[in-house]
């Protein structure tokens, strides 16, 4: 199998509000913009909810199918945001 490598990240972090309509979409394939985006949410006053998604790329499964390789994972708290993410871009 093909080593993951951290450039190849695709990330995604949707930003819902108090009444869960969509605030903000953040994509991005750079660690330091994702940290950004992550460190100027504000679930205290404006939002409730976060939507992240990893995608890793296309790998084969053990039945030897190409299929994508993600993790995701909605969060209400900063806290459990951040330790998800360090938890999707550790090796």
């Amino acid at each position: 199998m093909k080593r993951l490598n951290k450039n190849n990240y695709n990330f995604t972090l949707r930003l819902y509000n108090k009444k869960g309509k969509l605030v903000s979409i953040t994509r991005t394939h750079k660690i330091g913009r994702l940290a950004n985006a992550i460190r100027r949410a504000n679930f205290r006053i404006t939002h409730s909810k976060a939507y992240l998604k990893v995608n890793y790329g296309k790998h084969k499964d053990n039945f030897g199918k190409i299929v994508p390789f993600i993790n995701e994972g909605e969060y209400t708290t900063k806290t459990d945001l951040l330790q998800a993410w360090r938890i999707f871009i550790a090796e």
